[in-house]
């Protein structure tokens, strides 16, 4: 459609009505879809957080959180890992559609003792969109192919030496309150073929030695990558609880950020039997690394 007033009406009448019709047959009975089929899909949607489900009844609303579908980014007196982007157009009324040319990677590496967390978010966000060849309403007419946004990234209410950077760069560490949970912002000017890395580093205190990481991902059409390594601090030995298996006491996950995911490690410090024992075993299996 022509790249004008008129024309962004009727294409945006098009989309109203596409969705239109999807609702209309799957809530009015005609598209008749496997009940199934149909629940398993929502519940995908609703842990890559692209759907998010409200009830007006307390009781019912109660369950939806419980059930993580209810669209929450919360902490719940643990670590917490949101990077989100907050498209701020082209510097015009008109905005721009660039949002979709953002890839992001997400790596989150944590060190847990028997008191504290130490933990480092590294977020990287790469501007793919092509130097020309756009259209306007997509690259925006004041700095076109220029991604313009506000980022947000969470950590726990309670963390504390709190350190912030972009690129290397300090930048003021003010964490904000955002629900029972904190936020820091930035504001930047990505151009296409740019990567921008952000870092924020804290310490996180732990109670009874239990540290469990909540990710949420942002719904985009393009999934985010997603890095976690944790690992114990020196004298340490990490069990994993509530589902979370680990690899000779550490956790390394990688793939695709598509859904909400969570993580949970007991920390506790073993006694000098325990220990005389590992070390014995590290020094019969461990291989002789010569100079």
């Amino acid at each position: 459609m022509p790249d004008t007033d008129e024309g962004q009406g009727r294409r945006r009448a098009v989309l109203r009505s596409a969705a239109d019709a999807v609702i209309g047959q799957v809530l009015g009975g005609a598209a008749d879809p496997d009940p199934q089929a149909l629940a398993e899909e929502l519940v995908a949607m609703a842990r890559g957080r692209h759907l998010a489900l409200w009830s007006a009844d307390p009781a019912t609303q109660a369950d939806l959180v419980a059930g993580g579908v209810a669209g929450a980014v919360e902490a719940a007196g643990g670590d917490i890992s949101s990077f989100v982007v907050h498209n701020l157009g082209g510097g015009d009324s008109g905005g721009n559609k660039l949002d979709y040319y953002g890839r992001r990677l997400t790596t989150v590496r944590v060190t847990v003792g028997s008191d504290a967390a130490l933990v480092e978010q590294e977020i990287a966000l790469r501007n793919t969109a092509p130097a020309r060849g756009l259209p306007v309403y997509v690259s925006g007419r004041v700095t076109p192919g220029i991604v313009n946004a506000l980022v947000t990234l969470a950590l726990p209410a309670d963390a504390d030496e709190v350190g912030f950077s972009r690129d290397g760069s300090a930048l003021p560490p003010l964490p904000q309150p955002e629900g029972d949970h904190a936020v820091v912002t930035d504001v930047v000017s990505i151009p296409p073929g740019v990567v921008v890395t952000w870092r924020l580093r804290y310490r996180l205190p732990l109670h009874d030695g239990s540290y469990r990481l909540s990710l949420f991902p942002q719904p985009v059409a393009v999934d985010s990558g997603l890095r976690v390594e944790l690992g114990p601090a020196a004298g340490i030995t990490l069990d994993g609880a509530a589902g979370t298996e680990l690899a000779d006491g550490r956790l390394e996950l990688s793939g695709p950020f598509e859904q909400t995911t969570t993580v949970r490690v007991e920390a506790r410090r073993p006694g000098w039997l325990a220990r005389w024992r590992d070390e014995v075993s590290r020094f019969w299996n461990e291989p002789v690394r010569l100079p």
